[in-house]
């Protein structure tokens, strides 16, 4: 198993370009650019890392050290949160204001460890 956050999964992936074959390697994507690269979108990144390392499936964790829960994302599937997270998506310009589906807004993640 391997698990990384994108940009040093990205460096693995350009410093072994086509000479690592990770098919048989479970690998998680923890996100985040934390500052080192430009920000992509996570498509991108797992085209990326398709291609560059041989991986057949890319899981993906969200969660931050002060969250109780994790979401997770098995073979590129949507998120599934912890049952004790609670997922909102808020209008851009007003966090107090719930966005309609289907439009691009702030995700707000409420956690058990935050009430």
């Amino acid at each position: 198993m391997l698990i990384g956050v994108s940009f040093a999964l990205l460096d693995l992936a350009e410093k072994f370009d086509g000479k690592l074959d990770l098919s048989k390697i479970h690998v998680v994507e923890t996100g985040g650019m934390k500052g080192r690269r430009r920000e992509i979108t996570r498509d991108e990144l797992h085209e990326i890392l398709h291609n560059s390392l041989n991986i057949k499936q890319i899981h993906s964790e969200y969660g931050m050290t002060e969250l109780y829960s994790q979401g997770w994302s098995i073979g590129g599937k949507p998120f599934a949160p912890a049952p004790t997270m609670r997922v909102h998506v808020k209008e851009i310009n007003d966090p107090f204001a719930a966005q309609a589906t289907g439009h691009r807004g702030q995700i707000c993640v409420i956690d058990l460890a935050n009430i």
